[in-house]
């Protein structure tokens, strides 16, 4: 991300980055969640949660600086 101009980071979050991610977390979701690992699943729920909440609320200027990288 350091290399990355600021002006492409917004958009590379957007577009990249959190597509990504959060299909990537679901699909852990799921296999946590056919095996019966009830403590994962909450566990990347919450994490699922952040993301999405940062997605949705954030203007993305400090990406990486709250941990969900």
């Amino acid at each position: 991300m350091e290399r990355m101009p600021a002006e492409a980071r917004d958009a590379f979050y957007q577009l990249v980055y959190y597509p990504a991610v959060a299909s990537a977390g679901v699909a852990e979701i799921y296999n946590c969640a056919t095996t019966g690992d009830s403590l994962a699943v909450n566990y990347l729920m919450e994490k699922d949660r952040r993301l999405t909440d940062y997605y949705n609320n954030s203007r993305y200027s400090y990406f990486g600086a709250n941990g969900l990288e």
